[in-house]
């Protein structure tokens, strides 16, 4: 099997998840990424929409129920 594909690697910066945690550091870093290329602009900032079932599919490591708590856990940051 081979281990290494050709993907877009995930980013995280190590003081972020240091700071937070390694798990919503990479949830906020994919988010923030999301929001500089496929935002949308509204009155009130940048607005950028997925359904947790989107999430997981691009991030199957994760299970839904774990991407709504990492959510809630940044809303709580």
């Amino acid at each position: 099997m081979k281990l290494l594909m050709n993907e877009s690697p995930l980013i995280v910066l190590p003081t972020l998840a240091e700071k937070i945690g390694l798990d919503c550091a990479m949830l906020l870093q994919q988010l923030h990424f999301r929001l500089q290329h496929q935002g949308v602009e509204r009155e009130h900032g940048i607005w950028y929409c997925q359904s947790y079932v989107r999430w997981q599919k691009q991030l199957p490591f994760w299970s839904e129920s774990k991407i709504k708590r990492l959510f809630l856990n940044l809303e709580k940051l």
